[in-house]
Order: C-alpha cells, then structure tokens, then sequence
C-alpha cells in the first residue's frame, strides 16, 4: 500500500533526513516498507552519527551491526561523547578507517593512552573540516597529527589541564582558520610561540578558562602581543562569570 506522504520527492526526504540522528532513522523507518528502505539506502543520503555519555556498547552495536561501505562512506558527522576508558570507537576507527571517505565533522573524548592509535587514526581522515577533541593531557604528538590534516579549518581542544612544552617540530604548516582552547590552565604560559607558527591561516582564536586562570590567560595573551597580533580575532571567555575580552 502507497500512501500519500510517499509521493513526496525523494530530495524532500533526503533533506528531512539530514536533521535525523542515524541511530533515530534507522530505528524509526528501516523495515517500514520496501520504499523507505530504498530511500536509506540510497547512496545520496549521508549520516550524523552521535554516541553520548548515556549510550551504553549496546547502542554502539546498533549502528556498527550494518557497517556496511554502504554505510559507512555515507557517514559525513560523527560524535562521540562516551567514556573513553571503552576503546569502542578507536577500535571501530582503526579497523574500518578506509571506509569514513566523507567523514567532515568529528567531536571525540579520549583517554591519554589512546593518543598514539587516534593519531593514526587522525592521519587518514583527509576529508576532516572540523574536529573538537577533549582530553585530559593534550601532547605534542596530538597537535602534531592534527596540524596536518589538510582539509582541517576548525579545530577545537577541550580540558586541556596539562599542555604543557608544546613544540611542533615539524616544517609543515596547518590549514586551520578557527582555534577554541577550551579550559585551559595555567600552563598556557608553556605553550611556545611554535604553536601559532604553524597556523598561518588562523583568522580567530578563542580561549574559554576558569576564573582562577582569566588572569594568568590575559597576562599571557599581553606577553604574546607581537605573535598574536597577526590574528584578526581574538576572545578570551570567563566561564564563571560569563566575561568576554575581546582583543582584536
């Protein structure tokens, strides 16, 4: 039977589509009828993918049981809010990294043992516009991995609590346009200059800190004024008490 929302073009659906979480359309049309399924198929459509902190291997199964090409090519945004202790997502990353051909958007949490497999990781995700990483400790070899990801434009990096002697020794230069350190401490003072050399594209940087460090972050920011200057939009960010600077 053929009702009548089904005469509706298939670039309609597509577009309603795009808002749907891929686990909320899988479970709400697959195995609905033979039309449906041909529309989630359909290699024109491409998924947003989330796993929240909620989300337990069950629902990591859920989506991984069809990893198909099929599937996983379609793939352009994927977060993943989880405790990192799991590994899942890494695991998953690592043995299926040729397939995520399409992959944009990335927001990830890691455990600081698992740096060296994400880097790996990092480096064949080519067609990556945006990433947003948290960590715990964020190391050289991180920044590193994430300088050269070619596509990359928007970089975030979050609970950075230890970034400590950060030193890019490398020749290559990054693509990245929009920086956002995100709780940063008090070690920002041993972020090198080398940092900012490398992200000769960088048009904005904004730094959210605690109100026991908005002091540290603004003295820092004056001691740095002659490398900073060259960024055409600087914002420093008091979570706390909600103060924005805004340097430039």
């Amino acid at each position: 039977m053929v009702t009548h929302i089904e005469h509706l073009p298939n670039e309609l659906w597509f577009s309603i589509f795009s808002y749907l979480e891929a686990h909320d359309l899988f479970r709400a049309f697959i195995n609905l009828n033979n039309y449906f399924d041909e529309l989630i198929s359909s290699r024109h459509l491409l998924y947003n993918v989330q796993f929240n902190k909620n989300d337990d291997h069950s629902r990591f199964i859920s989506i991984t049981y069809c990893s198909s090409t099929e599937i996983l090519n379609r793939i352009i945004s994927l977060q993943w809010i989880a405790k990192p202790r799991y590994g899942y997502l890494p695991q998953f990353f690592n043995k299926n990294i040729s397939e995520f051909t399409r992959l944009r958007a990335l927001r990830i949490e890691i455990h600081p043992r698992q740096t060296s497999l994400i880097c790996k990781i990092f480096s064949e995700l080519n067609s990556l516009e945006y990433l947003s990483v948290k960590s715990v400790t964020i190391h050289t070899l991180l920044i590193e991995t994430i300088f050269t990801i070619p596509c990359l434009h928007i970089c975030e990096l979050i609970n950075s609590h230890v970034m400590r002697n950060i030193e890019c020794s490398f020749v290559r230069q990054s693509n990245i346009e929009v920086l956002y350190l995100t709780n940063i401490s008090i070690d920002i003072h041993s972020i090198t200059e080398t940092f900012f050399d490398h992200m000769p594209k960088l048009k904005r940087l904004e730094m959210f800190g605690s109100t026991q460090t908005f002091k540290t972050l603004i003295s820092w920011i004056v001691n740095q004024i002659f490398i900073l200057e060259k960024i055409p939009m600087i914002k420093l960010k008091c979570k706390s008490n909600r103060v924005t600077i805004v340097f430039f």
